[in-house]
């Protein structure tokens, strides 16, 4: 798992974080995603490198990016899908290709301020994978999203990543750990 920072931390460079990343899922800054997916790439290239050479990360030079799925009535209300632009942004930069693999097969409550536990089943089979073509079969694939909090949600993701698509491995990489 590769992350930029803590986001609910104290330090300057923490707070200024969780600022971005709040102004990019929930105030419209759109052009947000490709600084902060530079940066992402730029410690996933560190990170992942690392952990591949331990046998436990992802091969970069031929994995695929994907992103967890907004439902599409989220999407719709806040005009974008803050994740698959990140992912985008990252794929770019890694020079590997974005692929939606996803789909949020049912709309959850947000995942912000409910318990661990409670994160855990709100998510619990809401993903499906994208049927019509299984791009991550056999592949090592990065799981970019804008935060993880108790995990709930990028363990149901990968979970249907590898169970549905067939993935060989998923690395998950987030903006900020709460």
């Amino acid at each position: 798992m590769t992350a930029l920072g803590d986001y609910r931390g104290s330090t300057e460079p923490e707070r200024r974080l969780r600022e971005w990343i709040l102004r990019f899922k929930h105030g419209g800054r759109r052009d947000l995603a490709r600084e902060l997916g530079l940066l992402l790439a730029a410690r996933l290239r560190v990170e992942g490198r690392a952990a591949h050479a331990a046998g436990s990360g992802p091969h970069l030079a031929d994995c695929l990016v994907t992103s967890v799925p907004l439902h599409p009535l989220r999407r719709f209300e806040r005009g974008y899908d803050q994740a698959a632009l990140l992912a985008n942004a990252v794929a770019t930069e890694l020079e590997r290709p974005y692929v939606r693999a996803l789909a949020r097969g049912r709309a959850t409550p947000p995942q912000g301020s409910p318990a661990a536990r409670a994160r855990e089943r709100n998510v619990r089979g809401a993903f499906r994978g994208v049927r019509w073509r299984r791009p991550v079969k056999g592949r090592d694939v990065v799981l970019v999203d804008d935060v993880l909090a108790s995990g709930g949600t990028a363990s149901a993701a990968t979970e249907t990543l590898l169970r549905e698509g067939g993935a060989r491995s998923v690395w998950i990489a987030v903006l900020g750990r709460a």
